[in-house]
């Protein structure tokens, strides 16, 4: 080895600690308006691997706590659209169901109303649209729950570790 290779070499001392480099990255919101999130830190690489693996996990609930965070307006949004989309089509439901009893009556018929073909399908697609948009809205309240658990500090992480340490 040359002089010179060994000059560049660094040499540890008794203080000093080896470290590892950790970083996280995520997204913050979507499209235009996102952003990405990024956390680094160094570790000493001796420290035993349940304190790595604890501030791997704080790390972690950290960027998932700042992406919920960048989550949420997006899926009150949704949820606010959701609902409103609700009410025009329950409205519409009613308004033709007027209709149809309206155009039974003037035809002086008796008993049940019957729908003509055309018009039942004009139902049937009207509850197909009221059916999904329902399920929709239950499916961004569970997201907001999820979320606002992660907000808690009952989220993914601390949930995966209670059921390995279990």
């Amino acid at each position: 080895m040359s002089k010179e290779q060994t000059e560049r070499e660094p040499t540890l001392g008794d203080n000093d600690v080896t470290a590892m480099g950790i970083s996280f990255k995520t997204m913050l919101g979507s499209g235009k308006d996102g952003a990405e999130f990024a956390m680094s830190t160094y570790i000493a690489s001796d420290l035993p691997e349940e304190e790595i693996n604890s501030m791997l996990d704080k790390m972690q609930n950290c960027i998932n706590r700042q992406r919920v965070l960048g989550e949420i307006p997006f899926i009150n949004e949704q949820i606010a659209h959701c609902e409103k989309s609700i009410d025009s089509v329950t409205n519409g439901i009613v308004a033709f169901d007027q209709r149809c009893e309206a155009d039974w009556n003037k035809q002086s018929k008796h008993g049940n109303m019957k729908l003509k073909q055309a018009d039942q399908e004009k139902r049937n697609q009207q509850m197909i649209d009221l059916n999904g948009w329902k399920r929709d809205l239950e499916i961004y309240q569970e997201k907001l729950r999820q979320a606002q658990s992660t907000l808690d500090g009952s989220g993914e992480v601390e949930q995966e570790r209670a059921v390995k340490s279990a």
